[in-house]
């Protein structure tokens, strides 16, 4: 449906404009919430095939594009933040061959569900139960020292190995073309 791709879209820019401020919740509960919302459209999915409603159908397209429209701003943010920006490249090469893997299995995985069964319900329920583990997963990580200035070394001098007597040079606070930097 074109209204995953819209919502998707749409997504985008509130997880844009909320990640900068403007509502006091973090990344990592955007991130529950998303998985929540991406899990409730695969559970509505379900529901929407056993009733055969479009309208909601409709509904967990809508939802599914918010909640899916989420991952890259989200994903993008909370790895900077996580882990700092020094060694972002290193950090993300670890952990991104995981994420391929995930996604090259799963549809795989749905589908040997469908051969055996004769029905997606169970794979999307499936789906659903990990949406909500990843929701809670989320929640329950710790959210990333404070780098605010006098807090001592930041995560990247201590990365680096600097001593505790070397100040870490201040980071930009805006791109050249006047970007604000996440």
């Amino acid at each position: 449906f074109a209204s995953t791709g819209v919502s998707g879209l749409v997504a985008k820019f509130v997880w844009g404009a909320a990640l900068q401020g403007v509502h006091r919740l973090g990344a990592r509960h955007f991130s529950a919430f998303a998985a929540v919302c991406t899990g409730t459209s695969t559970l509505l999915l379900v529901v929407a095939t056993a009733t055969q409603s479009l309208p909601v159908a409709i509904l967990a397209c809508l939802l599914w594009g918010f909640g899916f429209g989420s991952v890259t701003p989200l994903s993008e943010f909370m790895w900077a933040d996580y882990f700092g920006r020094r060694h972002l490249g290193a950090v993300r090469s670890a952990g991104t061959p995981f994420s391929v893997l995930a996604t090259a299995v799963g549809p795989l995985l749905v589908a040997i569900w469908f051969d055996v069964a004769g029905s997606y319900d169970g794979a999307f329920a499936v789906m659903t139960i990990a949406y909500a583990v990843a929701a809670a997963a989320v929640l329950a990580s710790r959210e990333p020292p404070s780098r605010a200035a006098g807090s001592g070394a930041t995560r990247d001098v201590a990365e680096v190995g600097a001593s505790a007597h070397t100040a870490a040079p201040e980071p930009p606070t805006t791109y050249p073309a006047g970007m604000p930097v996440i």
